[in-house]
């Protein structure tokens, strides 16, 4: 072989060069990633103490370990730790959702209270079928005894509203 060919196969000292400035650029991410899930975990603390202390609830590390990620003291956090903060914070992201539907279900519920109005056998229908869907989506068959009861009930509902009609 010459030397030539065996310099080819090698990889040059300005290549490797390169390649630990990716991983450097990797690291530095994965910091920046773990710093800002540990701030987004422990949004709503008083204060950084207790948005630590809520942080290292939510992802089960221990304190220090949620202070040295949230300053990026450690270098290159390592896979496991990753993965926790990311369940971590997916987990919140699903829990925050659910909070909001929620919320915006009460103000719906609220505003149709609130108006005083007397509830025509149309919304009581609508509002039987948003219970009966919220059942199925939970569990069909655990809650198929009551949603069965809930269609039941539309039905009946339905038709006393369609004799009522044909009387006018």
């Amino acid at each position: 072989m010459t030397e030539k060919s065996c310099r080819e196969t090698e990889m040059s000292r300005v290549e490797f060069v390169g390649a630990g400035d990716v991983v450097e650029k990797h690291r530095a991410q994965l910091r920046l990633e773990m710093s800002e899930g540990i701030k987004f975990l422990g949004s709503g603390g008083q204060n950084r103490k207790d948005e630590s202390k809520i942080a290292a609830r939510l992802t089960k590390l221990t304190h220090s370990m949620v202070e040295r990620l949230r300053y990026k003291k450690i270098q290159g956090p390592e896979g496991a730790i990753v993965e926790i903060v990311r369940e971590a914070v997916r987990v919140k992201k699903a829990d925050d959702a659910k909070r909001e539907e929620h919320k915006r279900f009460v103000e719906s519920q609220s505003r149709g209270a609130a108006a005083g109005a007397r509830l025509g056998s149309e919304e009581i229908a609508y509002r039987l079928a948003t219970v009966e869907e919220r059942l199925a989506r939970i569990d069909p068959e655990f809650h198929g005894e009551a949603i069965g009861r809930l269609r039941f009930a539309r039905d009946v509902l339905g038709r006393a509203s369609d004799r009522g009609n044909d009387r006018q």
